[in-house]
């Protein structure tokens, strides 16, 4: 069994660049959302099944109006 099977990710607006701490670490755009995932479960939240049935309505909502924008969210 592999004991590395999570990781933690961040999506960032590449709308809005700056310098964003928290802590050690340091984010060149916004962050928006954090998350625990195993496999590609960072690229779920961009599948338009997973959009339509949201349960986090601002979080769909902003990742709508980037890809609207016809930019891409930077994942880390």
């Amino acid at each position: 069994m592999n004991e590395n099977r999570f990781y933690i990710y961040a999506l960032l607006d590449p709308r809005k660049p700056g310098r964003y701490e928290y802590g050690d670490i340091c984010f060149l755009y916004e962050p928006f959302y954090i998350g625990k995932g195993t496999e590609r479960r960072c690229y779920d939240h961009f599948k338009p099944s997973q959009i339509k049935k949201c349960k986090n309505p601002h979080l769909c909502r902003k990742i709508s109006k980037i890809q609207k924008n016809n930019q891409k969210i930077i994942i880390l």
